[in-house]
């Protein structure tokens, strides 16, 4: 397109003459319209009030702004003329004019006639976009159609330039990529690409030799198989980073679609379509019985339309069943009758290398079964491009000549009645306007006479003639995850490398066969992978699956041939995500109501999106996310912000009853709008929200809250937000196994920052909530209880009732694993007395309730001490207030009424299994790995007490994985070796039992776990004494010794009593 600009469509992008009503190219209305805000009629631009209802509206926004630029793939042209300084020193300046006007001018031409844009002429050349302003999935092809155009009309232009002297000769370079397309400049402004994928096209176009064009493998990989392209190896070019392979266009390749370049590299293993093949099998069936049938093969791009059609027509062919076959092709949709000379061609036999006298014998021998008709045959010969030079010209107009054709069709369908043929028909979505007509005329005709045709589009086509009772639609769905694994396990190997890259391709490409080849194409020419298909191997690792340039630019076109409102509104979707509702879409696009549901009807209809629900409102959501990842990325950075900001102020209106909820979804939105304080507050208010329901949540949250910082405003108010983020880290890291390193710099710059602002109820709250760091994640009970102390010191010092509460949790736990029964009774004593009135405590929402916890907690302590009634009545009241709280704190209260079996065999095993149950149902929901590996302790325990030894081995080797394996429960590992030692003695392997349990004893003493001690000490000593090897009474005495010390020391009277018992049954020489 050249000259000056006219009304631009806001549909499709094309100029249109000063003065059209509707674009020349789409259709669509070049009025430019508003809408009234109250009842939403659609007015004139400049209408000032409501011609319905008298509502003022001149000063209402528009509906569609402005559009400022988009980022697309496309490939841009540069081509220049040879030598044009010297030749413009040798003519004169008129003349030098004339030359250049007419070089222009064939320049020009062929990009139009390839559907380029002419963006700008250089001064001796041009530049030219394929693909903007109107995206193309062809523009790679496109370009090069324009290139091979140029120069055959530069050499003809140069032959006629040529007897006044003058040479003349072009050279182009070509490259594909991403650009950023838009109006530049001000005053005047101009629609123009940017970006490096320009600049590299330029540097193509020196490099490349006279009268010829050079591609980047960019744009090669896009166009191979479509032409012929030599391999002119790397060069090294001005403003690459690396050297650039260089390709040469020679000419046209055999190819058509990308099943063709698909079955010139080699058709993968077909997959998946049995049913639908055999679908099409029973339809040409009915054919042979005489009912004209026509078979709709409807997906979108790259399921595997063309692959069915491919299969169907191969074993037709292998049962001698005639197949005539047409394609229609992007880049001649505006090409009348291309389809039809291809199917007539395909009618007839003639193939590329027949000559024009074995042409036109095949159609004189097809013919002569129509009867007599010397009219028909030099019209057909004509319209075939195979002219008889003894028959008389054809004079019909064009009008004349295509019904007459159609006639043709008709009777060609009825003379084969007897035996039907199948006729595919592809890609009917670039249909001509004059084929169209043709194929009305084909399915009446079959579906009089027999036969069967086979056509595949993409949901956009419609046609009348679908609505009849011989057409019936079969619509392919993306593949099974079982056939695309297949397929995507024979393109890659089963090199172990390659482990999961099967299942990351599957999961991104979604069901979709050619996406599929194109990610393990891309991996294989980005060299991530190496050797061949089938034999990969991976060289490097990702992390992240690109959108091949192909699947991108299909995806491109379809967006950008959708109206205004339509891709406005798939581009705001993108923006909210997978899913997005109705009322939230309309919060975010300023469409009228009307027009927003014409826009959501279009896009589902055309299998952009689907309802995913419709009740309590109505939820869209993406078909393929790649599409959505297209439309997002077609937005430049501005846009994309100014969307995600409506995005969060749309999600607080449109469902103020689930903000909490969705607290971190518009944090998120804030951050990819920009405003770093918004989001990080947004990411508390979510820290506040999943608290310990969700941990992993909470913790995730806070940490992108630090991650925000540097983006925050010096003050009081980004101090407090910086706080509170780390105390998360600090509170909630050691629950889910998080990094110790980046829980202690979490805390370390938490305490420095309270430390200068003077914040000192922060700073207790800080060391409460780090105690459990040390221990959980590392096994120091020493650094946390001496940290735990110093919170509980802090927190007195304030004298602020809950902070000294919730500061004596963490205390009463290390008293406890230290086996200090009575320290854990008065620790809890207190703890009741301070709660026993109800006090607020701070940090509530993250902490362990204090008023449960001092009753549950007491109660294994009183139980160890022989204060058997006081223990069960403090359970049951713990677990009565805990059950009141819910959440992480019932778990514990289950858990610590647990350890009353290890006090008690007595007690009934029912009991201990209820118990284990509850907590570990708990614990996976909270999902936290410290809630689950002591959860998994006692489960495992309770099967050991049943007699299920097996059972307890694998659930106790299950537990200490995960302890190693993510890094929190560091301080049950002493009783989780103990349980092992435990099975296997229990399962009679005693000896690897006893080593276990010394493993557990040496692992407490390591870490000062004394309870652990008492305990392990205890087994050991009976497995030992059991066993009775030499040596093994001296041993369980040392233990018994140092068991009954430790149990006498700290007030644990049953343990004392039990172990008395156990020294009693020594041998005396012991």
């Amino acid at each position: 397109m050249t000259g000056n600009p006219g009304i631009s469509c806001t549909s499709c992008g094309r100029e249109n003459p000063d003065g059209s009503r509707f674009c020349g190219h789409c259709g669509e209305s070049l009025e430019q319209t508003t809408s009234c805000p109250s009842c939403g009629t659609v007015l004139p631009s400049d209408a000032r009030f409501c011609l319905q209802c008298g509502t003022p509206v001149a000063n209402a926004a528009p509906e569609s702004p402005e559009p400022e630029g988009e980022r697309k793939q496309i490939t841009v042209l540069f081509a220049d003329v040879r030598g044009s300084m010297d030749l413009a020193e040798r003519l004169d300046a008129e003349s030098w004019r004339e030359v250049m006007q007419r070089f222009f001018d064939v320049l020009a031409e062929a990009v139009e006639r390839a559907d380029g844009t002419v963006d700008k002429f250089t001064g001796d050349g041009i530049m030219a976009l394929f693909g903007a302003p109107v995206a193309r999935e062809d523009h790679a092809l496109c370009a090069c159609r324009a290139a091979l155009d140029m120069i055959r009309r530069v050499d003809a232009l140069a032959a006629e330039l040529s007897d006044e002297g003058i040479e003349l000769a072009v050279r182009i370079g070509l490259n594909s990529g991403e650009v950023v397309v838009g109006t530049i400049g001000e005053g005047r402004m101009e629609y123009t690409a940017i970006g490096h994928t320009v600049g590299l096209a330029q540097r193509m176009e020196a490099q490349a030799e006279v009268g010829t064009a050079y591609l980047t493998a960019t744009t090669a990989a896009l166009a191979e198989g479509f032409f012929d392209l030599t391999d002119c190896g790397e060069r090294t070019v001005k403003g690459a980073s690396e050297p650039i392979r260089v390709f040469r266009l020679e000419g046209v390749g055999s190819a058509h679609g990308h099943l063709d370049v698909s079955r010139n590299r080699g058709l993968t293993r077909f997959v998946g379509r049995a049913d639908e093949l055999a679908e099409l099998e029973a339809a040409y069936a009915r054919a042979l019985g005489g009912a004209g049938e026509v078979v709709g093969v409807v997906a979108a791009a790259g399921v595997g339309k063309s692959r069915l059609c491919h299969e169907l027509v191969e074993r037709c062919r292998e049962r001698g069943i005639a197949v005539y076959q047409a394609q229609c092709e992007a880049h001649t949709r505006d090409v009348p009758l291309v389809p039809v000379l291809q199917l007539l061609r395909s009618r007839f036999g003639i193939s590329g290398v027949d000559s024009d006298a074995a042409a036109q014998a095949k159609v004189r021998s097809e013919l002569a079964d129509l009867g007599p008709g010397s009219e028909d045959l030099a019209l057909v010969l004509d319209f075939l491009g195979v002219p008889d030079p003894d028959a008389s010209p054809v004079t019909m107009n064009g009008d004349a000549r295509n019904r007459r054709l159609r006639e043709l069709v008709r009777r060609l369908v009825q003379v084969q009645a007897g035996d039907p043929s199948v006729i595919v028909l592809e890609d009917l979505q670039w249909i001509d306007e004059a084929s169209a007509l043709f194929l009305d005329t084909l399915v009446e005709a079959v579906s009089m006479s027999g036969g069967l045709i086979v056509a595949n589009f993409r949901p956009e086509y419609r046609a009348a003639w679908m609505g009849g009772t011989h057409y019936r639609q079969l619509p392919l769905s993306p593949l099974s995850d079982a056939s695309l694994a297949a397929l995507v396990r024979d393109l890659l190997g089963d090199d172990p490398s390659l482990d999961g890259l099967t299942e990351l391709v599957a999961e991104r490409t979604e069901g979709n066969p050619f996406y599929a080849e194109e990610v393990v194409r891309e991996l294989a020419e980005s060299g991530t992978l190496h050797g061949e298909r089938g034999a990969y191997r991976m060289a490097r690792e990702i992390d992240h699956l690109p959108v091949p340039p192909t699947v991108q630019s299909i995806l491109a076109a379809r967006i950008d041939r959708l109206p205004a409102g339509a891709k406005t509104t798939l581009q705001a979707a993108a923006t909210i995500g997978s899913e997005a509702s109705r009322a939230l879409l309309g919060q975010v696009i300023s469409l009228s109501e009307d027009r927003l549901d014409d826009a959501l009807r279009t896009l589902v209809t055309n299998e952009f999106i689907h309802e995913t629900s419709l009740y309590p409102e109505h939820v869209y959501g993406f078909r393929h996310r790649l599409t959505q990842e297209v439309a997002y990325g077609s937005l430049l950075t501005a846009s994309r912000a100014r969307a995600h900001l409506a995005v969060a102020v749309g999600l607080q209106t449109t469902d103020p009853d689930r903000v909490d909820e969705n607290a971190g979804l518009i944090a998120q939105h804030y951050a990819l709008a920009g405003d770093a304080m918004q989001a990080a507050q947004w990411h508390l208010r979510a820290v506040f929200w999943s608290g310990v329901r969700d941990p992993m949540a909470s913790i995730r949250h806070a940490l992108q809250v630090i991650d925000l910082e540097r983006d925050l405003p010096k003050g009081a108010e980004s101090d407090t937000v910086r706080l509170t983020a780390r105390l998360y880290v600090t509170a909630m890291g050691w629950r889910v196994g998080a990094d110790t390193k980046v829980i202690r710099k979490a805390f370390d710059d938490a305490v420095t920052i309270a430390e200068s602002i003077g914040d000192d109820t922060m700073l207790a709250l800080l060391h409460i909530t780090f105690a459990s760091c040390p221990l959980s994640c590392e096994g120091r009970l020493a650094e946390a209880a001496w940290i735990a102390s110093e919170g509980q010191r802090r927190a007195d010092v304030i004298g602020d009732p809950g902070l000294r509460a919730l500061a004596r949790v963490i205390p009463i736990y290390c008293q406890w694993l230290e086996g200090n029964a009575g320290t854990v009774v008065r620790l809890c004593e207190e703890l009741a007395e301070l709660t026993a009135d109800g006090v607020e405590i701070p940090f509530a929402d993250s902490a362990i309730d204090p008023r449960s916890w001092a009753e549950f907690a007491r109660g294994p302590s009183l139980l160890a001490m022989g204060r058997t009634e006081e223990a069960h009545a403090c359970a049951a009241r713990g677990i009565e207030l805990a059950t009141a709280v819910g959440g992480e704190v019932l778990g514990w209260a289950h858990m610590f009424a647990a350890t009353f079996y290890t006090f008690d065999p007595d007690l009934p095993v029912a009991d201990l299994v209820e118990h284990a149950r509850a907590s570990a149902e708990i614990a996976d929901r909270l999902g936290d790995v410290f809630s689950r590996a002591w959860a998994r302790f006692w489960t495992s325990y309770a099967a050991l007490r049943e007699g299920s030894y097996e059972e307890a081995l694998a659930g106790f080797a299950q537990a200490l994985e995960q302890i190693r394996a993510q890094g929190a429960g560091r301080e049950s590992e002493p009783l989780i070796r103990y349980g092992i030692g435990a099975s296997l003695a229990g399962s009679g392997r005693v000896d690897e039992g006893i080593d276990m349990v010394r493993q557990s004893v040496e692992l407490a003493v390591e870490l000062g776990i004394g309870i652990n001690e008492l305990w392990t000490r205890e087994l050991l000593a009976e497995l030992l004494m059991d066993r009775g090897e030499p040596g093994d009474i001296e041993e369980a005495s040392e233990h018994l010794q140092a068991a009954g010390d430790f149990a006498v020391r700290t007030g644990n009277v049953v343990y004392a009593e039990r172990i008395a018992e156990l020294r009693r049954r020594l041998p005396a020489t012991a």
